[in-house]
């Protein structure tokens, strides 16, 4: 019991503080969509609110601290791509707080090219495939498994087209990594994005200075 009251203290304290622009945002975001019909299902999975509709017709998800919004395809369950995705986002939004903003969103929001294979985004898809494998009984899938699934349309586990893992640097979809074998599971390090000192600094400066270098490379 003690444990478990630590951990929602933790989830508490990080909503309320760490990530409290985010998630004012969200909060705000989601009762307005809801007021103005854009809501047609509310659900919560893993610590998430998860607000799907038609979500202004954008066909899109977006993540605001512990909000997820989406459209009517966005289903509050590890085996939907898009939540998938969008759940990483708020995984990474714990990890990075107040400089989420600054070093994910603007970033991912201005992002050119391809979307998919942008860091911002590779990132959210790594800590996401990384926790649900760990934390969701059944979810892995070996590549038999994955080919399987494809071929019969079976959405189950991590979704490779939809939610690519670009470890190799190729830009391609649809290539399956194997959470179990060692030399696979560590070349997701290659994803790895992190916060540093001078996004906190630039937490309250509207689109973020560092937006434009963060994209110049991609």
């Amino acid at each position: 019991m003690y444990v478990i009251f630590l951990l929602c203290q933790e989830i508490i304290v990080s909503r309320f503080t760490w990530q409290s622009p985010q998630r004012m945002v969200g909060h705000f975001y989601s009762n307005f969509s809801n007021l103005v019909w854009q809501v047609d299902n509310v659900d919560y999975k893993y610590g998430a609110t998860v607000v799907s509709g038609n979500n202004w017709g954008s066909g899109d998800g977006v993540t605001l601290g512990s909000f997820i919004l989406g459209d009517e395809d966005l289903v509050a369950d590890p085996n939907n791509s898009l939540f998938q995705h969008e759940y990483g986002h708020y995984l990474q939004s714990q990890a990075m707080g107040p400089a989420y903003f600054q070093r994910v969103g603007f970033p991912s929001m201005f992002s050119k090219g391809d979307h998919d294979f942008h860091p911002v985004e590779q990132d959210a898809n790594r800590r996401a495939f990384m926790y649900f494998n760990k934390e969701v009984g059944g979810f892995y899938q070996t590549a038999d498994q994955f080919r399987f699934n494809i071929e019969n349309r079976v959405r189950r586990g991590w979704d490779f087209n939809e939610n690519p893992l670009n470890v190799d640097g190729s830009n391609r979809e649809g290539i399956y990594l194997d959470y179990k074998d060692f030399d696979q599971f560590r070349s997701l390090s290659r994803l790895t994005i992190r916060a540093y000192w001078y996004d906190y600094l630039d937490t309250f400066i509207p689109a973020g200075i560092n937006t434009s270098f963060y994209n110049r490379g991609r």
